[in-house]
């Protein structure tokens, strides 16, 4: 296989790279931008390897397989499923926010949002809070399974309720919502109904955490979110069109009406496997995209830098666990903390500029 560079003139702003019959548009500001996204992920990561009790060579040896079996076992199925959960995760959900905001053209229209967490939210807590009656069969296929069941079905429902000759993004997102609301309202009527000690263990996962995260939970999420990455990337262009304008996007050759569906279905599928292995995890969906596209200058939201955005805010937030505030805190605590004081001043910032 080739890889030839075109570039796009002078003075030079992007690449054009060219495998075979696959071209993809290089920004330099957005592979700098990635890099150091990256590095950074990659930094956080180990540092969370190495805070702890453990000494750093006894990390270092249990990491590549050396040691002794208990201090291999702490690091290997212990420690290292939960900073890879962090990683994949966050990047999962930012990846899914950011197929959702393109489609919709809306900042605001994330898992989250549209009904898609809170479906896996109901769900898991029929499984957890009533085992022993309504959920009994939920809590049979485990709750992992049955969140990302329950993610998915209300994203059926959204589908079959915003469908009207096509898939119209007002509609989505206003099903969306009234789906999450409802949902919401089930799931807080549901925890009213349960034992006390179901109803903690179920009020944990709905706070969202990777405490928990083991490699048999960690394996769905390190297959389909490299995959949602790599399928959200072969749509990009075609994103990128339709956000001009659907008739613009046709004068090019796109199918608009595939296409968002396409990108749509991918958000939901990353997003419930994601949620189904962390819980929902408040605002990482939301602000990682709109952080991505304030470094990158770009018109939407990438999936790579997206990821990588949203990698870096939850692993960020582990760290700050850790660190900085009671081990017992989850991480959706410290994520809800930090987003809604965010999405305030955005909103805020965004009504000054007479955009709201």
């Amino acid at each position: 296989m080739t890889v030839t560079v075109a570039s796009s003139g002078a003075p030079l702003r992007r690449h054009v790279l060219r495998a075979g019959p696959i071209s993809v548009i290089a920004r330099p500001r957005a592979l700098i931008v990635g890099s150091a996204l990256a590095v950074a992920v990659v930094a956080i990561g180990f540092a969370l390897l190495y805070i702890g009790t453990l000494p750093a060579d006894v990390v270092t040896k249990a990491l590549f397989g050396g040691g002794g079996r208990l201090p291999r076992k702490a690091i290997v199925d212990g420690q290292l499923p939960i900073v890879l959960m962090a990683a994949f995760a966050g990047g999962g959900l930012a990846v899914a926010g950011a197929n959702m905001q393109t489609v919709a053209r809306n900042p605001l229209a994330t898992p989250d949002m549209l009904g898609i967490t809170a479906g896996a939210s109901t769900a898991a807590v029929l499984a957890i809070a009533f085992a022993d009656s309504w959920g009994a069969w939920l809590a049979d296929i485990g709750v992992p399974a049955a969140a990302a069941l329950g993610a998915g079905a209300t994203a059926v429902i959204m589908y079959l309720l915003a469908w009207k000759g096509g898939l119209e993004t007002t509609r989505l997102v206003l099903v969306g919502v009234a789906l999450t609301w409802f949902l919401t309202s089930l799931t807080a009527y549901l925890l009213t109904r349960g034992q006390i000690w179901q109803v903690e263990t179920a009020q944990r996962w709905l706070v969202g955490s990777v405490t928990g995260a083991s490699w048999d939970t960690l394996t769905p999420v390190l297959i389909v979110v490299p995959l949602g990455i790599a399928a959200s990337l072969a749509l990009r262009s075609r994103l990128a069109a339709i956000s001009m304008g659907e008739d613009l996007a046709r004068s090019f050759g796109a199918r608009p009406g595939g296409t968002l569906i396409a990108a749509m279905t991918i958000g939901v599928i990353v997003a419930a496997v994601c949620v189904s292995g962390v819980g929902p995890i408040a605002f990482v969906a939301l602000l990682a995209p709109q952080i991505a596209v304030r470094l990158t200058g770009a018109t939407v939201p990438g999936p790579l830098t997206s990821g990588l955005c949203g990698a870096l805010l939850v692993l960020v937030a582990e760290l700050a666990c850790r660190t900085l505030l009671p081990s017992s805190i989850p991480v959706g605590v410290v994520t809800a903390g930090v987003g809604g004081p965010v999405l305030i001043a955005a909103l805020l910032h965004a009504k000054t500029k007479g955009r709201l």
